[in-house]
C-alpha cells in the first residue's frame, strides 16, 4: 500500500494508477492465456491427463508471449530486442 505509490512517484516518475495499470493488463493477460486453453481441454474431456494440460500450457505460453509483447511498452521491447541479438551472439560465439 505504500511501497507502489511512493516507488512510481519517485523511481519510475509516474503515477501509480499506471503502474497497477499496466500490472492489471498483464494480470488479465496470464488469467486468459492459461485459462481459455485449460477450460477448451477441460471440456474437452483432456483437461485432467499429462497430455492435456502439457498442450493447453504450450498454447497458454505462446499466447501469453505474444500478448506480453504487445502490452509491453517500447522501452522494455527495445531492452528485449538488445538482450536476444546477445544472446544470438554469444550462442553463435560458442558454436564457432
Amino acid at each position: 500500500v505504500y511501497f507502489i505509490p511512493r516507488f512510481c512517484r519517485v523511481c519510475l516518475e509516474t503515477g501509480p494508477a499506471h503502474w497497477w495499470r499496466r500490472t492489471g493488463l498483464f494480470f488479465a493477460a496470464m488469467l486468459a492465456a492459461y485459462g481459455l486453453p485449460w477450460l477448451i481441454a477441460y471440456s474437452l474431456g483432456a483437461g485432467d491427463n499429462a497430455v492435456g494440460l502439457i498442450a493447453s500450457y504450450a498454447v497458454g505460453t505462446l499466447i501469453f508471449s505474444v500478448a506480453g509483447w504487445l502490452i509491453a511498452g517500447d522501452e522494455l521491447r527495445g531492452e528485449l530486442r538488445t538482450a536476444f541479438r546477445q544472446l544470438q551472439a554469444a550462442s553463435a560465439k560458442k558454436g564457432s
